[in-house]
This record gives C-alpha cells, sequence and structure tokens, in this order.
C-alpha cells in the first residue's frame, strides 16, 4: 500500500503493515511528527477501508484529510498534554465505532504528557477491543517508560529535511545588542532574514513539488484536492520544523560566541576582566527559549523579548 506523495511513493511501515489482519490495541510509534503522523493515518485507512487502503475510495480520502468520525487526531489543548486532556482520550477511546470493526484514536506528541500519563495508562492497558490507540511521540522520555511497556514499539524513519549550508552570522548579531531600541529591531530582522535565507532551498524545493504534484495525481475533483491539501499541510510542517532547526542553529552560535571571551580568558590566563555572571544569564536565557521553541506560537515575538533581555545583559 502506498501514499503519492511529490516525490515519490512512500509504504506503511512493515511491521504496521504485518499486524493490518489482527491489530493490537495499542502502538507507540517513534520519529519525527510529520512522518509518525502520516503512518499513523495510512494505517487508519488501511484498517477502515475495504480493500486495505487503497487511498482511492471515499473512506481512505475521508481518513487522510483527517475527516473520518472513526479516525480521530487528538491534538494537545495548550503547551502540554494535561490532565484534562487525558480524560477527554479516554472518553473518546470509549466511543461505539460508527462503520466497520475498528476506531482509530491517534493521539499526537506524547512526549508532552505533564500528569496525564497515570490516567492514560488502564485505557491503553485495557483499551475497548474496538479501539485502537497510537500514540505518537518523537522520543522516549522516562515518563513515558510504562506507556511504552503498553505497546508495540514501531520506530519510524525520519525524511531528511533539506535546507541551505546554516548561516549563523552570530556575531552581527551579538553587536546589534547595545541597549538600543535600533540595535534590538536589526537584531531581529537580521536574525528573522538569515533564516529566510537558510530554508529558502527548502521552499524552492517544495513549490517544484507541488508542480509536480499537480500533474502526476491521477485523481480528478474532490479526491485531487483532497491529496492536495493534505500535501500542501505537510509541507508546512516542514517548513516549521526547518524554521526550528535554523533557529537552533543560530542560537548555538550565538551562545559560544558570548562564551567564547570565558574559554578564551581561562585558556590564556588573561587578566582582562570578563563578566562571567552576564554572559552565564545570558546563556541561560538563551537556553530557556530553546526548551519552549517547538510551543512558541510567536517566533517574532518570542525572540524580540529575548534580544531585549540580552540586550539589557550586554549594555
Amino acid at each position: 500500500m502506498t501514499v503519492i506523495t511529490g516525490e515519490k511513493k512512500q509504504s506503511l511501515n512493515p511491521i504496521l503493515q504485518a499486524t493490518l489482519q489482527n491489530p493490537l490495541n495499542a502502538y507507540m510509534l517513534i520519529g519525527d511528527d510529520e512522518e509518525t503522523l502520516k503512518q499513523a493515518l495510512l494505517f487508519g485507512a488501511s484498517l477502515k477501508c475495504h480493500d486495505g487502503g487503497c487511498l482511492k475510495c471515499p473512506v481512505c480520502l475521508q481518513v487522510l484529510e483527517m475527516q473520518n468520525p472513526d479516525v480521530m487526531v487528538f491534538e494537545r489543548s495548550g503547551a502540554y498534554l494535561s490532565a484534562d486532556d487525558a480524560r477527554k482520550i479516554v472518553a473518546l477511546s470509549k466511543r461505539t465505532p460508527k462503520s466497520g470493526k475498528f476506531q482509530i484514536l491517534i493521539v499526537t506528541e506524547v512526549h508532552l504528557l505533564t500528569d496525564a500519563a497515570p490516567i492514560l495508562l488502564k485505557t491503553v492497558e485495557e483499551p475497548p477491543e474496538t479501539t485502537v490507540m497510537i500514540l505518537l511521540t518523537t522520543h522516549l522520555e522516562p515518563k513515558l517508560e510504562t506507556l511504552k511497556s503498553r505497546c508495540l514499539q514501531v520506530k519510524i524513519k525520519q525524511k531528511p529535511t533539506q535546507v541551505n549550508q546554516i548561516d549563523t552570522s552570530s556575531s552581527s548579531i551579538l553587536k546589534n545588542l547595545n541597549g538600543t531600541s535600533i540595535g534590538i529591531t536589526n537584531a531581529v530582522n537580521e536574525y528573522f532574514s538569515n533564516i529566510e535565507s537558510n530554508i529558502a532551498a527548502l521552499k524552492e524545493s517544495q513549490r517544484l513539488e507541488i508542480e509536480e504534484f499537480k500533474g502526476s495525481v491521477e485523481m480528478q475533483g474532490k479526491g485531487n484536492m483532497t491529496l492536495l491539501r493534505l500535501f500542501e499541510e505537510q509541507q508546512k510542517r516542514q517548513v516549521r520544523k526547518a524554521r526550528n532547526l535554523s533557529q537552533r542553529a543560530i542560537l548555538s552560535g550565538l551562545q559560544k560566541v558570548i562564551m567564547s571571551p570565558v574559554y578564551d580568558g581561562i585558556l590564556s590566563d588573561s587578566k582582562e576582566s570578563v563578566d562571567f555572571g552576564g554572559r552565564f544569564k545570558a546563556v541561560d536565557r538563551i537556553n530557556i527559549y530553546l526548551k519552549n521553541l517547538d510551543r512558541n506560537p510567536n517566533d517574532n515575538l518570542q525572540i524580540t523579548a529575548l534580544f531585549i533581555d540580552l540586550s539589557e545583559i550586554f549594555s
């Protein structure tokens, strides 16, 4: 079973494929957000489709578009998967399928669980016979150990993300953090200009993919538009991931520039005065931003606030 993408056809993971005839009640897919969700939807389409996942019938198209009432994708309501979210998941798991034998409940970003794990555990251990639960996570954390042990774990390979050679330009950004409003504005503008430059190749590649995709999809009418919309949403997730990768590289480079006088002074036994405390404080502020990067809804606002803090430290 394959799904058409702009570049090539992608198959359902062989482990998931092998369990189609007798699906388990709980799976944990580990890997890139985009790829694990794609595999979960392909698996859901295969379970609901009368032909085992043809990707052409109305049922398959509904699943891929996340519009099928029996294939639900649950996303966190806040920065983390909370206890309230977990209770909603448990309630959804008890629903009766609208058609067919199974309903599929896909829970995204399980690595962002807080105190919700114990609430989910019983449902994962003993889900209703008609519910197949698929937990998605980018990585395994200690808090997932018990949940993991109750699921079939499937590692999903990540599709390489195409970006230009990353330009950090960290020294120039730091020079602009001089305590002035114009300096902060220049630093923010340069920061986002660097990011756009770093992902320019990806965007051009996506533009060509869309053109190829439109020409390669054999289906007509609604089916064609459904797959196109799904593909465009996939591309948006790729851009977001590439932006975050670029941000991490630029800010890691900035941290190295900030700390270089400290390391140089230690190695050379220099007598020059270095503001150790301020530099460690600046690095810590950047670490806090990086820790919350995937949850920041407004990059511009958050990076401006960070640069204001750094500017005050170095002014």
